[in-house]
């Protein structure tokens, strides 16, 4: 083990075994626990903002607002300490598996039953998100993982609205990301009035998710990382209809819910994530709760947690 990994969580019960992932605020670790010999995950303030206790009490905020969920389609977070360094941590559920982007950039376009029953799992892990009164505001296919044994987990809610949290703003400007955002995630300059960013910014990243998993694309993709156009294309365009751009045959009713869902004003959106999850239902004709979906490919699988 590099020597640097080894000192990173000297002191913790935990001893790391690799890196997993890394963005702007944090990094994920694969960890065993030394005493119950457990596998686990840490999610760790990255070094480079050593000093920002603003984000180390963000990192811990998250920690205890996803900790208070405890829902199967929500990472189970467990533990919360600080290296010897003094950045904050928290130890989360090692996952197995891969997010959907990657199902996506391997497989291409998701059957539509499938994608609805992917769409169903991940409103109802917002719905208890919802319930407590966060807002994700970061929902894509990155953020949707699809564990081996087919359970599917939301992660990251390191951007989130945390209702109560002294650091539940997180600072100003536009949160998210560019490609997935809702219009009121980033309003347009000089527009008369800024929306309210509530619950149904996430259904409209639902919908979003559903349209790429249908169609193995997104509506803006010719845009490519140009993050000014895509805020203003998620703003202004209407997106095209899945059926111009999937290769596979789309019900009508099932375009109709993903239109409705990326509508621009959040008031012509499904009025929650559970009325959003019982339409999709509906048009599998399915009423019950709780249903899992299929497993993961062979070759898909690895070892993650999600991302910082």
């Amino acid at each position: 083990m590099p020597h640097g990994l080894a000192a990173l969580t000297r002191g913790t019960p935990y001893r790391a075994v690799r890196a997993l992932a890394e963005g702007g605020m944090g990094e994920i670790y694969e960890v065993v626990h030394e005493t119950l010999r457990r596998p686990c995950a840490i999610k760790v303030l990255h070094e480079r903002h050593r000093d920002r206790a603003d984000l180390a009490l963000r990192l811990r905020d998250e920690a205890r607002a996803v900790a208070g969920l405890r829902h199967p389609g929500i990472v189970d977070v467990f533990d919360l300490g600080q290296l010897a360094d003094g950045r904050p941590y928290f130890a989360m559920e090692r996952l197995v598996g891969s997010d959907l982007r990657r199902v996506v950039r391997a497989r291409g376009a998701v059957e539509v039953p499938r994608a609805i029953d992917l769409a169903v799992e991940a409103l109802d892990a917002l719905e208890a998100a919802h319930d407590a009164g966060i807002v994700h505001r970061d929902v894509k296919l990155e953020n949707l993982f699809l564990c081996t044994g087919g359970a599917l987990k939301l992660l990251d809610f390191g951007v989130a609205h945390l209702p109560g949290a002294p650091s539940a703003a997180l600072g100003g400007g536009a949160l998210g990301t560019p490609r997935t955002m809702a219009p009121e995630q980033a309003p347009l300059p000089g527009a008369p009035e800024r929306p309210a960013v509530d619950a149904r910014a996430d259904l409209y990243a639902v919908g979003l998710a559903l349209y790429e998993l249908v169609t193995g694309c997104g509506p803006f993709d010719e845009l490519g990382g140009d993050r000014e156009g895509l805020r203003l294309a998620h703003a202004l365009l209407d997106p095209p209809p899945p059926s111009m751009l999937a290769p596979q045959p789309i019900p009508w009713p099932v375009e109709a819910a993903i239109l409705r869902a990326l509508a621009k004003r959040p008031e012509d959106r499904f009025a929650s994530a559970n009325a959003m999850a019982e339409a999709l239902r509906a048009l599998r004709g399915e009423r019950r709760r709780g249903r899992g979906v299929a497993p993961l490919p062979p070759g898909l699988a690895r070892a993650t947690v999600g991302h910082p």
